[in-house]
This record gives C-alpha cells, structure tokens and sequence, in this order.
C-alpha cells in the first residue's frame, strides 16, 4: 500500500489553502474528484458541513469508517484467502499420501517401513508446504492490513486537523464569522 496513494497530500494542501480561503464548493469538487481515500473523506465531511463543523467531523468519521474498511479489504484479502486455504492443502496432502501408504500396506503381504516411507514422505511434504504457505501469507496480510490502518488513522487525523483549522466556531471567530 502507498501512502501518498491512499492520503495524497497535494491534494490535502490544496483543499486546506482552498478552505482557508472559505471556497467550500472548489474544496468539495476538488475532493469529490480525487479517488484517493482521502479525496473520499474529504468530500463525505464537506459535504455535511452545512450542519456545521460537528456535522463535518460526524460526516468524515462515518466515510472514513467506511473507506477505511474498504481500503483494508481490498487486495489484502488475497493474502488472508491463500494464506487461510494453505493448511487446507497440506492436509489434502496428508491425506492423499497417506492413501497410497494404505494401498502399499494392502498389496502387500509384509510391507516393511520403506514400503510406506515414499506415502509417509508426501503426507509430510505437503503438510509442511501448506503450514509454510500459511504462515507467510497470513503474516503479510496481517502486516500490510496494520499498515493500511496506520496509514488511514494518519490520514483521517490530518484531515480531522484541517477541518478544525478551517470549519470549528473557534476557525469561523478568527475569520470574521461564518461561512
């Protein structure tokens, strides 16, 4: 995941300098036009910031929670899916090597361990596979899944900082009154 992707801070800066010069419709259009995750919290908080500014938080904390989520699914639920259907392999495995430990044992009258070594051998094999399959996806995807949260929680933190700087009673008093 990048972060300038999922938080572009250009476009942070520019809807920023475009609220502090109370332009809300160039900053919504601004943000409503970007895909990035931020361009999408942004426009779900300006767009409610008629209410006013707890709207616009209430409005950027519900898109982000939605985004956020979003973001977090998107391909990193590949990893979660391999690394989940790994074991499930190996124990395919296990299962199809212990089958033709089974047919040795049967067609046989006395079958010695080496006999039963070659099925024992693939039950092994593919049960260390699938256990190593899962424990390298499992750990990227966990991973990369807590970077993206990192990232959204900077991100949403910025964007809570310039609503604040530009859309709270306390950013309206210094600026002359409302919008």
């Amino acid at each position: 995941m990048n972060e300038v992707k999922i938080g572009n801070p250009t476009l942070l800066s520019e809807v920023d300098a475009l609220l502090s010069e109370n332009d809300l419709d160039g900053a919504f259009t601004l943000a409503q036009s970007d895909q990035s995750y931020a361009g999408k919290v942004i426009a779900g908080a300006i767009g409610r910031s008629v209410g006013g500014y707890e709207e616009a938080k209430h409005g950027m904390e519900e898109t982000a929670a939605r985004r956020g989520l979003q973001a977090r699914r998107a391909k990193l639920s590949y990893l979660s899916l391999v690394g989940n259907i790994g074991p499930l392999l190996g124990l395919l495995g296990t299962v199809t090597g212990m089958i033709s430990s089974f047919q040795v044992i049967e067609t046989l009258k006395a079958p010695t361990p080496g006999d039963l070594a070659k099925g024992v051998y693939e039950s092994l094999v593919n049960t260390t596979m699938g256990l190593f399959i899962s424990i390298v996806f499992l750990s990227a995807y966990f991973f990369m899944k807590n970077k993206v949260s990192d990232i959204t929680l900077r991100v949403n933190n910025s964007i809570g900082e310039i609503l604040s700087r530009n859309l709270s009673p306390e950013a309206q008093k210094e600026q002359g009154g409302g919008r």
